[in-house]
């Protein structure tokens, strides 16, 4: 599998995903990763995801929770 390179905000982003599911359970919403990453909106949270799911770090799963759906592909290794 191809490692691609993260952004500094991506890092966050996955960091932030990864330590929210180890402390809680579950993937936090994208309201929550905006919040943390200090961007305007949900829809920049979004973004971030939609890049670390097509980067291959995380996956969308389907039929979850509305706001509940992102799983951890693979471990942090950067």
């Amino acid at each position: 599998m191809k490692v691609y390179k993260l952004t500094p905000t991506e890092t966050k982003a996955l960091e932030f995903v990864r330590r929210y599911h180890l402390m809680n359970g579950y993937a936090p919403t994208y309201e929550e990763i905006a919040k943390s990453l200090r961007v305007p909106t949900r829809h920049h949270a979004k973004y971030y995801v939609y890049q670390l799911r097509k980067k291959g770090y995380i996956s969308i799963r389907s039929g979850a929770f509305k706001h509940r759906k992102i799983r951890l592909v693979a471990p942090v290794s950067q």
